[in-house]
């Protein structure tokens, strides 16, 4: 997502106070939550809104602000080789039940991630590997790969969080309770409908060596759950919510409700996959290049989301460190008379999936795009299961052809690599079967980078060999909107999570 957070300074705006250090003593607030967490483990919840509650209650060796690396419950780090990175880590850092944390916990928390039985969904998407090897001292954590990761560092940002133990001793508990190392305590959870937390005065770890609390923070915060953006905009303008989201039109009548703080953020690119299993039509690169052809991308960014979308020319988020404008350049141009000729008369069928949830502009998104199609003689089918549906289909590889994907967070290139190379589900993630050596030769080369530019230089390749074999399109970003009454914050995006959890300041 698109971090628009404001920098730290010594001046502020009524909306955006400069800093007050001090114990929290704002009026407690209501923020909206758009969906109920059926499990808030962090270490083993494949639910976004799931692993958003965590950021709350739970830290993580580092963070990002900025586009940067900065101190978390690591307060220093090394690279020592290619594969080898050292961490030294902070003697402040205490449970939310007092007991104070350890080198051993820290470890223990990495040991739960990768043990295979644990069944967690992030840890080969954040760290790269599940093979790799950690060691505790006293002091200091020493992390082994089993081969090159530029993009480790930046995974720890997000994963894992750290998890007290008193909760490893209890994991069963985790899916409904916190036992936290974060900023805030989880004081009671009523699932699908509230959360209730309240901020921990001895939070003294924060992100880059933030050691204090603004006195205008809230004294308590309520995550309540909301689960359209309609219903979102009627509490808020009701004064039921201080803090609500909303993509497409729904942001006009946010708008209009008075003074109103607002931050903006692309949460999610949307990505057009092509089904290349053997048998599929989209498996002939021909057939890719038309389809793709036969798309006017800007304009498809200018109406979905309700006009509300941007324009996407990368398959990362624009708030990545490795985000490049011109990554686009060597997507297929927009030929509607060549698209035509060659899928004219080739009596071509094929099965368009995308999600009925609609969270993302997907169904209108499908129509724009069986639209174009017929009118270049194609047959077009669309299927528009729930959410859960969508996913099973997408990695069964049988009932779809072509897929309207939303895919959110996805800040380090790395991320994808899985989706874009390896084994096709259900052995690995590669759902679309691509097989592009030359993608994977140079991710490959990225993940062995030693700076991050060259890792960057060499994403930049790896991106624009997929859009050479056209086997996957971006299409847009789904922007989202903020809006705060009485309430300032700082959005967390970089990471995958919607607010900077220490950033609420009551303003009124």
């Amino acid at each position: 997502m698109l971090a628009l957070a404001a920098c730290t300074g010594t001046t502020g705006t009524r909306d955006n106070p400069a800093p007050e250090p001090g114990n929290p003593s704002g009026e407690p607030i209501s923020v909206r939550l758009p969906a109920g967490p059926t499990n808030i483990d962090p270490h083993t919840t494949n639910q976004a809104i799931g692993r958003e509650l965590g950021f709350y209650t739970y830290d993580t060796l580092l963070h990002l602000q900025n586009g940067k690396i900065v101190s978390g419950l690591a307060t220093a780090w090394r690279q020592q080789s290619p594969t080898r990175y050292e961490f030294d880590l902070t003697d402040k850092a205490t449970c939310d039940d007092g007991h104070r944390l350890t080198a051993a916990d820290i470890k223990a928390n990495f040991d739960r991630v990768l043990d295979p039985k644990t069944g967690g969904p992030f840890a080969a998407t954040f760290l790269g590997s599940t093979r790799l090897k950690v060691a505790a001292a006293r002091g200091k954590l020493v992390v082994d790969l089993p081969s090159p990761n530029s993009d480790l560092l930046t995974g720890l940002t997000t994963f894992p969080s750290i998890i007290c133990p008193q909760g490893l001793k209890n994991p069963k508990a985790l899916a409904t309770k916190a036992y936290g190392t974060g900023p805030w305590t989880l004081e009671k959870a009523v699932p699908g409908d509230h959360y209730t937390m309240k901020p921990r005065k001895d939070y003294t770890w924060g992100p880059g060596g933030d050691t204090a609390w603004d006195v205008r923070t809230p004294t308590e915060l309520t995550l309540k759950v909301a689960e359209t953006d309609s219903t979102g905009a009627n509490l808020f303008l009701s004064g039921q919510l201080d803090i609500t989201s909303a993509a497409g039109s729904t942001q006009d009548r946010l708008r209009t409700g008075g003074e109103v703080f607002s931050r903006g953020t692309s949460r999610a690119v949307v990505h057009l996959y092509f089904n290349q299993r053997p048998g599929k039509k989209p498996a002939d690169a021909r057939i890719r290049k038309a389809l793709a052809q036969a798309v006017d991308r800007m304009a498809l960014a200018k109406i979905a989301m309700e006009g509300k979308a941007a324009y996407a020319p990368s398959l990362i988020l624009d708030s990545a460190p490795c985000y490049d404008e011109n990554a686009g350049s060597g997507l297929p141009a927009y030929d509607p008379d060549t698209a035509r000729r060659t899928l004219s008369g080739a009596g071509l069928r094929i099965r368009l999936l995308a999600s009925s949830s609609d969270l993302s502009g997907e169904v209108a998104t499908a129509e724009f795009l069986a639209d174009a199609w017929k009118r270049a003689g194609v047959d077009v089918t669309i299927d528009t299961p729930d959410g859960a549906t969508a996913v099973e289909r997408l990695f069964s590889g049988q009932d779809w052809d072509v897929a309207v994907l939303a895919q959110s967070g996805i800040t380090v290139p790395s991320i994808l690599t899985p989706y874009f190379s390896g084994p096709s589900a259900p052995q690995g993630r590669n759902f679309s079967s691509i097989d592009n050596p030359e993608y994977t030769r140079i991710s490959a080369t990225a993940l062995a980078a030693t700076t991050q530019k060259d890792a960057c230089a060499q994403w930049g390749r790896a991106e624009a060999a997929l859009y050479r074999g056209t086997d996957v399109l971006p299409l847009y970003y789904d922007v989202v909107r903020y809006y705060g009454k009485g309430v300032s914050f700082d959005i967390g995006g970089f990471t995958g999570y919607t607010f900077l959890p220490t950033s609420f300041r009551v303003t009124r």
